[in-house]
């Protein structure tokens, strides 16, 4: 009988012990920040590159201790789940500083230092951050934004100190005036006056923090602390509008909501560690977070293309084919900028192979030009406001379309449910053929809200009109879509772009679609004058209006033809990289076209 009662406790005890390690596995697998992104490559690829740009680069290993000493720094002076704001360009010190964050338990908002004041001090309103990173040369426009301070330098950040703030940040800046022998910046000076108690961090030859430093015990028990605290619905990011709409609104986007989305976009589109994916978008545009986090959570390698490359085609195309890039999830005009301006004539890069687009529709023509270049390419066209993080619907291209036709925005990304609603909140079912209605979008992607906007988020992200027998919160994008006789998605423009002309409900971008297919039109821009009750069309292309006249009759009904035709030689772009068309209507107003 004891051996019975012996044996039944020791099968009893594996049993435990067995039961023990599947359930530590299982919250092994569950992630819940994107940090573990990071460390997992770190740990898998510590010698690999991370991210480059034209100054400098961080294998795995060195973008992960430099921010998580950034993180200690940072840890000391704020508190976890308020933002931090980064005034700076986008660069591998930048993005360093973005995961420093992170690890301090703060969310990250870059504030674009070409920004207007009116702009940032509206932004810096809303957010009220804890602190401001200054990596820019712009630091007077901060100053002159009333920011004096909790501003620190990323200068001083990045060398890894364990400094102390004052309880006025003057310091900071007073020290700029001290120079050294040679007149420029006394770095040490600042340090210094910023870290009176600790001498710098010994970094190697490269300039990079000594991987064999440590952190004083304080910091990393701190650290520990706060990660142990997180949880995966804390904010990660906090992304503002592009303000076409009013006031800039900051879109608060949480750990799980990009974790969420960039496991299935890594697999759905073939991800992989072998990939090295050159960076078009500005980092506080949310095309660049699936840049960012698709390469880090694969262990990829993440080229930083200067804005201002974008200006000389020729020096993009060399840094896409010296840095032997793969693969592009660009903005649509920034593809067709770099084909208008014959970069491509320059020089194909030779290892792209995955395109991936968003932010309005593609030329069709603009499709066939890159086409023709990667003819062995996957071509995707993704769909989806940054109130969703990123992306909810996508096409991969599977055949060739006539400039006659529209590109499909596809289906939905797994685990995101994707309806249309009409006017009286009915559901559109795909049966519908043509039949349009409002985008709608519930799931785990859906952002937090808006930062400090009640208001706006109530607006915005409802309840489920469909759904009353449970709460369910629903994104109402205000955008129109239909499906097709493929039972695909189609993009029908936005609700306020719809105008009625002429006793007619038009959207302007149905007009758009119709003069980019033709011939002689390399891109067109449309806005409605509502003085003067005129549809507007500005284009690049023929300088013959009669002609335009024509071939526009034959593609839409006459109430659809645009009433002024203005030849411009660029359409000017926002911030985002979407055609400016306020700027266009602003400058047709002040009589720039006549």
């Amino acid at each position: 009988m004891l051996g019975f009662i012996l044996i039944f406790k020791s099968l009893y005890y594996v049993t435990e012990q067995r039961n023990a390690a599947d359930e530590t596995a299982c919250m092994e697998d569950i992630m819940r920040n994107v940090l573990e992104y990071l460390e997992q490559s770190a740990k898998k690829y510590p010698d690999k590159l991370a991210v480059k740009d034209t100054a400098c680069s961080y294998t795995y290993d060195q973008l992960q201790k430099k921010a998580k000493c950034i993180g200690a720094c940072l840890a000391k002076h704020t508190t976890p789940r308020h933002p931090v704001c980064v005034f700076a360009d986008k660069n591998a010190d930048t993005l360093a500083v973005f995961f420093g964050i992170v690890y301090a338990g703060c969310f990250y908002t870059l504030v674009d230092p070409s920004f207007p004041e009116a702009r940032i001090r509206s932004m810096l309103s809303v957010l009220q951050p804890d602190m401001i990173v200054d990596g820019s040369h712009a630091s007077e426009k901060l100053t002159a934004c009333g920011c004096t301070e909790n501003v620190v330098r990323m200068e001083t950040l990045m060398q890894g100190m364990n400094f102390e703030c004052s309880a006025s940040e003057d310091a900071v800046h007073d020290t700029q005036n001290v120079d050294d022998e040679n007149g420029s910046v006394n770095q040490q000076a600042e340090l210094n006056a910023l870290n009176k108690a600790e001498p710098p961090m010994e970094t190697d030859e490269t300039g990079y923090v000594n991987p064999q430093m440590e952190l004083y015990a304080s910091d990393e028990t701190k650290l520990q602390q706060i990660r142990e605290s997180m949880i995966d619905t804390d904010p990660l990011y906090c992304n503002f509008t592009s303000g076409s709409t009013g006031t800039p609104k900051g879109v608060l986007v949480a750990h799980r909501s990009v974790i969420e989305f960039i496991d299935r976009f890594t697999e759905i589109f073939g991800i992989t560690e072998a990939d090295v994916i050159g960076n078009q978008a500005p980092f506080d545009f949310d095309v660049s977070v699936k840049d960012i986090y698709s390469a880090i959570k694969m262990g990829a390698t993440l080229v930083v293309i200067p804005k201002a490359y974008f200006m000389f085609p020729n020096s993009v195309v060399d840094m896409l084919d010296e840095n032997h890039v793969t693969t592009l999830i660009w903005a649509v005009s920034a593809l067709c900028l770099l084909n208008r301006l014959h970069g491509l004539k320059h020089k194909v890069p030779a290892d792209i192979n995955k395109i991936l687009f968003s932010g309005e529709a593609m030329p069709i023509r603009q499709l066939h030009a890159w086409q023709s270049y990667y003819p062995d390419a996957m071509f995707v066209n993704l769909y989806g406001p940054t109130e969703i993080t990123c992306n909810c619907t996508y096409h991969i291209l599977d055949r060739t379309y006539s400039e006659e036709e529209k590109l499909p925005i596809g289906i939905p990304f797994p685990n995101e449910r994707v309806f249309l609603l009409d006017e009286e909140n009915r559901l559109i079912e795909p049966e519908n053929v043509g039949k349009i209605g409002e985008l709608c979008v519930a799931g785990t992607t859906l952002a937090l809200g808006y930062y400090r906007n009640a208001a706006a988020t109530a607006n915005a992200f409802v309840a489920n009109p469909l759904q009353t027998d449970y709460p369910e919160t629903i994104y109402r994008t205000g955008d129109l879509a239909g499906y097709g006789e493929d039972g695909l998605l189609y993009f029908a423009g936005r609700k306020d772009f719809q105008i009625k002309h002429m006793g007619h409900r038009i959207e302007l971008e149905e007009i758009e679609h119709a003069l980019a297919a033709i011939p002689e039109i390399e891109g067109a821009a449309c806005f409605y004058d509502r003085e003067k009750n005129k549809v507007v069309a500005c284009y690049i292309g023929i300088d013959d209006k009669k002609y335009l006249i024509t071939a526009m009759k034959k593609k839409v009904p006459d109430y659809m033809v645009p009433n002024v035709f203005c030849k411009v030689d660029m359409l000017p772009l926002n911030k985002n990289g979407k055609t400016d068309k306020k700027l266009l209507e602003a400058q047709y107003k002040e009589g720039a076209f006549a």
